[in-house]
């Protein structure tokens, strides 16, 4: 099924969106962290692919119509594991995938 013209408005916003908020996250203040040899920059990095996987993977179960396997929930978690090895504040992504999944039920 191609998407049809709401659709394709929707995901441009959603695009611009998600675009802005990561330019202000890079510019911000505190991105000083960011250009130093801490961790943040690649938790951040991580933690962001994580949620892309899981976003993208929801958004193609829900324009297909179809329930197929659902292989991207596997490579976000392990993405996610890696970002709570860079920092231990990565389990509190376990939340956000409870949330997700009670949402999908």
């Amino acid at each position: 099924r191609k998407p049809n013209t709401e659709e394709k408005r929707r995901s441009n916003d959603i695009d611009m969106f998600a675009r802005r908020t990561c330019q202000m996250f890079c510019f911000n203040p505190a991105g000083v962290f960011f250009t130093a040899a801490y961790s943040e920059s690649l938790f951040s990095a991580l933690t962001f692919t994580g949620h892309a996987i899981i976003a993208r993977g929801r958004y193609r179960i829900m324009t297909t119509q179809t329930k197929r396997k659902r292989s991207f929930w596997i490579a976000a978690a392990l993405v996610w594991g890696l970002a709570s090895c860079a920092r231990s504040n990565g389990l509190f992504a376990s939340v956000w995938i409870l949330l997700v999944c009670i949402s999908d039920c």
